[in-house]
C-alpha cells in the first residue's frame, strides 16, 4: 500500500475528468485480475482523486464527489470493462441500468449525474 500511494502521488488530477485521471493511473502498469487488489488500487484512486479536487473541479460533472463515492464509481467502471471485455463473461454483459443501479445513492446518499454515469 506504501508503494501504492507513492506511486499516486506521483500523478496530478487536479482539474481533469473522472475518467481522464483512471486511464492516466492505470496506463503506467497492467492491472491484475484479483478482486481485493483492484479493490484496494480503487480506493486509493478515489481518495487521491478526490484529495486532488476537493471542489469537484472545473468540469462540472466531477462536482463534489467523495473520495468514497469516487472510490465505488472506479470500482463500477472496472467491472464494467470487464464484463464488456472479457471474453468469459459473454453470457453476463452489464448494461448501462446496470452500471446505473449499482450506483444508486453512492454519493453521500445521493445518485450521481446520468450524465456523468
Amino acid at each position: 500500500m506504501d508503494v501504492l500511494d507513492v506511486y499516486l502521488n506521483e500523478y496530478d488530477f487536479k482539474g481533469i475528468f473522472f475518467v481522464n485521471g483512471l486511464k492516466m493511473m492505470l496506463s503506467g502498469f497492467r492491472l491484475i485480475g484479483e478482486g481485493q487488489i483492484v479493490d484496494k488500487m480503487m480506493e486509493k484512486f478515489g481518495e487521491k482523486f478526490a484529495a486532488d479536487n476537493p471542489n469537484g473541479g472545473p468540469n462540472k460533472l466531477n462536482r463534489e464527489m467523495s473520495a468514497e463515492a469516487l472510490y465505488l464509481v472506479s470500482y463500477a467502471t472496472m467491472m464494467l470493462q470487464t464484463s464488456l471485455h472479457n471474453p468469459n463473461a459473454v453470457k453476463s454483459r452489464m448494461t448501462i441500468i446496470d452500471f446505473t443501479k449499482q450506483l444508486k445513492g453512492v454519493n453521500g446518499g445521493k445518485s450521481l449525474d446520468d450524465e456523468f454515469l
